[in-house]
């Protein structure tokens, strides 16, 4: 992996649903070139979903728990 896919995937791990033109404008090259280089990396399996992270409190959950198993 080179170094433009390193930087990629650290604006989309920030905030996936960063604008391409800006990814582009952070890592200074065409909007092609990154929209092109994202869908090879979701197609070779490096990105392979785009997720809500939601805050369990807001969404009415008053209570957070760590469950450990032994099998």
């Amino acid at each position: 992996m080179d170094e433009l896919s390193r930087k990629i995937l650290r604006i989309l791990q920030k905030d996936a649903r960063t604008p391409i033109s800006e990814i582009a404008h952070k890592v200074g090259r065409p909007r092609t070139t990154v929209a092109q280089r994202i869908r090879r990396l979701e197609d070779n399996g490096v990105i392979n979903s785009y997720r809500a992270i939601i805050d369990p409190y807001k969404v009415g959950f008053r209570y957070h728990a760590v469950v450990m198993l032994k099998v």
